[in-house]
This record gives C-alpha cells, structure tokens and sequence, in this order.
C-alpha cells in the first residue's frame, strides 16, 4: 500500500529554531519531510513486520535538521508501519541531494 504523498514544511517558531533548521551548503536538505509517498534515500528496502510478516508502508520521511543536527550527510529517516497491526520500524538511509 502507498500513502498519498503530503508534503511538510517546516515552521519553526522561535528565533533559536529558525537558526537551527539553516543549511548553509545544501539546498535540498531540510525540504524533504513529508507524510507516506515513496521512501526517499539510495538503499531503501521496504521493509517486512516483523510481528505479522506483511510488507509496511512508508509512512513519513524525516530530513536533516540544519547543520548542527545534520544526519551524516543530509540523510533521511524513512519510518515504516504495518497497517495490519501497527509495528513500526525505521531507517536511516542517505538521500539523494
């Protein structure tokens, strides 16, 4: 099953927020959260519940959160869930920026 994509976008609400979601060498990064669509990344496996065995949908995407809290190189984490029994699961994986 794949979720309609529905793009997020980021509204910080404080000054401290706002300077820690800058990315000062990456355009991309920062862009990508979003809520079911396909898993963003280079390696990404769908992966199978490990409670009931059925393929998980990709559920949301999480992207890098500024510089100072970047994952690795501007990864994402793709979060998985079983809609037969609700297990979910994660991965981080890079992201094609």
């Amino acid at each position: 099953m794949t979720i309609p994509e529905i793009k997020l976008i980021p509204s910080p609400d404080t000054e401290e927020a706002k300077a820690a979601a800058v990315h000062k060498w990456n355009k991309v990064a920062g862009t990508r959260h979003k809520l079911g669509g396909e898993p963003i990344g280079e390696n990404v496996e769908t992966p199978s519940c490990t409670m009931c065995k059925q393929p998980m949908t990709c559920y949301a995407t999480i992207d890098s959160i500024g510089d100072d809290y970047d994952l690795g190189d501007c990864w994402v984490i793709n979060v998985f869930v079983c809609m037969k029994c609700g297990t979910t699961s994660s991965q981080i994986d890079p992201a094609y920026v």
